[in-house]
């Protein structure tokens, strides 16, 4: 059974951290590294890094900390259609793929705006696999 507590403390550690980008009180830089490291806290009490990361998946890029708008339209890996084929050699959206290209880049989250969704997965989406996943979520 895993430890709820432990992502939800993260998170609150995460929302502030935001905030004080936001507040231009951090770096980019700072706050991506915070970013990226923070939700693997969580592993040392059978937590969840989805939970860690709750506010920052619906308020910001996990690549550029772009802050969502009301109703903006960003690329989430939970609502990502993972039956489609059209990802390139094969390969379906699972975890394990969204985490190789966000970790080759040097992120970790579960949402990207859809200039970083284009910057960064464009290599390993075709074409129309591309416009499926944006048509799909707007």
């Amino acid at each position: 059974m895993s430890c709820h507590d432990i992502g939800r403390g993260v998170d609150a550690i995460m929302a502030k951290v935001l905030e004080m980008y936001d507040d231009g009180k951090i770096s980019q830089e700072a706050a991506l590294e915070m970013v990226a490291v923070f939700p693997r806290a969580v592993h040392w009490c059978d937590g969840n890094e989805y939970e860690a990361q709750d506010t920052l998946t619906n308020t910001h890029c996990a690549a550029c900390l772009h802050k969502y708008k009301d109703g903006e339209k960003f690329v989430c890996y939970d609502e990502v259609d993972i039956r489609s084929e059209d990802f390139v050699n094969g390969k379906r959206n699972t975890w394990d793929w969204w985490e190789s290209i966000m970790e080759k880049n040097g992120y970790n989250g579960r949402s990207v705006c859809q200039v970083c969704f284009k910057k960064y997965f464009s290599e390993a989406i075709t074409e129309d696999g591309m416009k499926h996943v944006l048509d799909s979520i707007g």
